[in-house]
């Protein structure tokens, strides 16, 4: 059985762990979320003094964060407290200590951007052909004489007939077009 004395230490302790006022209010509390309202969570959370992080912390499961802050903090003075998070653009928002209550810091999402430059040139084209080639080649027809660009063969269909292939299409995926006429 505890006795009379036990009862009232364990008062004494309850009560002093009660009473905290003064650091009550070096308590700043408050919550980050996203424009519609979500939660954000492991968003680090900042209390500026000029311009630099004095004190910082994350928010937890539930979007939440509580900062003590730092000693010699004076009331009516004014700071700043800054919420950052991956995917969101920073937000920084004007402080009075003497503000009291939980603040909602809310982070807007930052704008998707993206930048691609490509820089290449392009060998030049050292098969071409053109009608004197075609003339002076042995080429029985023209399907022979476009064998000599690279990416093109012909399947020989008969004495004078070739179907081309052309880097692997072939018969009905090819429209040659000669002066506007397929043919």
């Amino acid at each position: 059985m505890p006795t009379r004395a036990y009862h009232l230490l364990c008062l004494l302790l309850a009560s002093l762990a009660a009473d905290r006022p003064a650091e009550a209010e070096d308590l700043l509390r408050g919550r980050v979320t996203d424009a519609s309202g979500a939660i954000i969570r492991d968003a680090s959370v900042q209390f500026l003094i000029d311009g630099n992080a004095a004190i910082e912390t994350k928010t937890g499961i539930k979007g939440d964060f509580t900062l003590a802050l730092p000693t010699g903090v004076g009331s009516g003075t004014q700071y700043t407290i800054r919420a950052v998070a991956t995917g969101f653009a920073p937000t920084t928002l004007p402080l009075r200590v003497e503000d009291s209550g939980p603040m909602v810091l809310t982070l807007e999402v930052a704008p998707y951007r993206q930048s691609l430059e490509i820089h290449a040139s392009m060998p030049a084209n050292e098969s071409l052909l053109d009608m004197s080639g075609v003339r002076e080649s042995s080429a029985k027809d023209l399907g022979e004489a476009l064998t000599a660009l690279d990416g093109v063969w012909k399947i020989r269909k008969a004495g004078i007939a070739n179907d081309l292939v052309i880097r692997g299409f072939q018969q009905n995926n090819i429209n040659v077009l000669v002066d506007g006429s397929r043919i």
